[in-house]
């Protein structure tokens, strides 16, 4: 390291109560995605105010404000942006050759049941070298190391030949990202860092959305069992589905061994019949389904397996199949060349701070893809997330991260910066 790097990660190491108590403030502020509305407005102003006593132009903006947005196929209707504010921080050098944007997104997801957490949703608490609460792992804990990692350069008195942009965006949760399309749109930069992902450098994101398909019952019925066979028979024939779908993914050698390629078909959740009333009619299926195919082409994909169903075992059992129909908006396969300048610069920093090599890695479902196919530059996805299925995890009661690796987080965020 030359000798701003090391004044950097000095500064970083014996400040990191302050980058940790900043956190502890957002989690305490709840900002929960409900889907078509959120309450994220007071832990924005609360990032407005952080942004403000840096010294940054602060632009407070409802992500459906910016001119043509509505218009664009990246942007998903039906939510309501009123009391829902993207924040922008933009620090401009006077020598800038270039800008980059270090993303994150303020909202989290509903918490649940708040005796089901042992130390509360939304306390923030410290203990064991972790902090607890909503958005400790997603993705709260990128607003304060993106926001702090800027502060210790500009502390530091170091001279950046580009201009850095923070921007805390709203409405990522719940298959959202308008939020970030807005951000990137009115904001156009050389390169994204969007900091919601895995410890990987994620250079790729693959395409896919959540799926519902129904089965119907012909005729009226007096019990759900008829319904519950089709679903089941559905489910067994939908292997063939993802048979397909893996050969497709793991063709690709960066998702090979990718988690979304082994399991590119799962089944999220299925219902059948009514708990109220007598209607026993109907089922259905919920999937999470990944590939490589435009919305377009998977929908064909899907329509002639139903198509076959519905022509063969469905007729003769009076059941019909109708789907698939998307839940949410319809993620986008996206890459960017291992060798982009953001990718060997943000790899070489982590290196730099860690110690460790940051691998080459891909991401699913995200708004990374918002980033890099309309944000005009090259963008690169990183972070502190954990698998789904983790304890702890995201979007799980007792939510957490690891203080050090925030730490050491920011201080990747930081050497990057000075590259």
């Amino acid at each position: 390291m030359n000798s701003m790097q090391e004044k950097v990660v000095k500064y970083i190491n014996e400040n990191q109560n302050e980058l940790i108590d900043f956190l502890r403030d957002l989690i305490r502020i709840p900002s929960v995605n409900h889907g078509a509305t959120g309450g994220e407005k007071e832990c924005q102003e609360f990032v407005a105010e952080k942004y403000r006593a840096l010294g940054l132009e602060v632009d407070m903006f409802p992500p459906d404000s910016v001119p043509g947005i509505t218009q664009h196929p990246g942007f998903l209707p039906g939510r309501d942006y009123r009391e829902r504010p993207n924040v922008i921080g933009v620090y401009r050098s006077g020598t800038a050759q270039s800008s980059v944007m270090l993303a994150g997104h303020i909202d989290v997801v509903p918490e649940g049941k708040h005796d089901d957490w042992t130390y509360g949703p939304f306390s923030g608490t410290v203990i064991n070298g972790k902090i607890y609460g909503r958005g400790a792992c997603d993705d709260k804990y990128a607003i304060a190391a993106s926001y702090f990692a800027l502060k210790a350069v500009i502390e530091c008195g170091a001279t950046l030949n580009k201009n850095v942009l923070l921007a805390s965006v709203v409405d990522e949760e719940k298959g959202g990202g308008n939020g970030s399309l807005a951000s990137c749109l009115k904001y156009p930069c050389d390169e994204y860092l969007y900091l919601d992902g895995a410890e990987q450098a994620a250079v790729a994101g693959v395409g896919g959305s959540v799926m519902s398909i129904d089965v119907d019952a012909a005729d009226y019925v007096s019990t759900a069992v008829p319904v519950f066979n089709g679903i089941e028979l559905l489910i067994r024939r939908l292997k063939d589905l993802e048979k397909q779908l893996v050969a497709q993914l793991t063709a690709d050698p960066l998702y090979t061994d990718a988690e979304c390629a082994k399991y590119p078909l799962r089944l999220y959740s299925m219902g059948i019949g009514s708990f109220i009333g007598a209607n026993y009619n109907r089922g259905r299926l919920v999937y999470t389904i990944y590939s490589f195919d435009t919305k377009n082409e998977l929908e064909e994909r899907v329509r002639g397996f139903l198509d076959d169903i519905n022509r063969n075992e469905f007729k003769q059992m009076g059941l019909r199949a109708e789907g698939p129909v998307w839940t949410t908006r319809y993620f986008e396969r996206t890459s960017v060349p291992i060798d982009s300048p953001v990718v060997v610069k943000f790899r070489k920093a982590y290196y730099l701070a860690t110690g460790n090599e940051l691998p080459i890695g891909c991401s699913v479902l995200s708004d990374y893809y918002l980033y890099n196919n309309y944000g005009g530059g090259h963008a690169l996805m990183t972070g502190l997330s954990r698998s789904f299925f983790e304890p702890e995890c995201p979007h799980n009661v007792n939510e957490s991260n690891d203080i050090d690796r925030i730490v050491k987080f920011c201080t990747a965020i930081a050497l990057y910066l000075l590259a």
